[in-house]
């Protein structure tokens, strides 16, 4: 189980959320101001995975909102991170696999990205 609260950094700001649920292979962890909302979800599952095989799934998954006043309307972002591995899978390979994935997304891959490049 992950430590209460977790720490996601969001442009140099450390963003401490609180465990507000846990149970059933998920948990979910939230910083709520008047103004925004961080919420991070951790998901994990065992059964079928991409292909129909046997394996493990777990999901990391954070939320931003930004609530609306009189001059700003709603706003709200939302990424994740699916991992799935087959049963048996070298939990190294996986690891260095999703890290491999992680260093190709720099701020000028993510610029490129959010500008429909491909």
């Amino acid at each position: 189980m992950l430590t209460d609260p977790q720490t996601v950094t969001v442009n140099a700001v450390a963003k401490n959320m609180s465990r507000i649920r846990e149970g059933d292979g998920t948990s979910v962890y939230r910083l709520r101001s008047t103004t925004d909302e961080y919420v991070l979800t951790i998901k994990q599952s065992d059964g079928k995975i991409s292909g129909g095989l046997d394996g493990e799934g777990h999901v990391a998954k954070l939320e931003y909102t930004v609530f609306a006043t009189a001059t700003v309307p709603q706003s709200k972002v939302i990424t994740w991170c699916t991992i799935q591995n087959q049963d048996g899978a070298d939990l190294t390979v996986v690891r260095n696999v999703v890290l491999g994935l992680c260093a190709y997304l720099t701020s000028s891959t993510i610029d490129k990205l959010l500008n429909g490049e491909n």
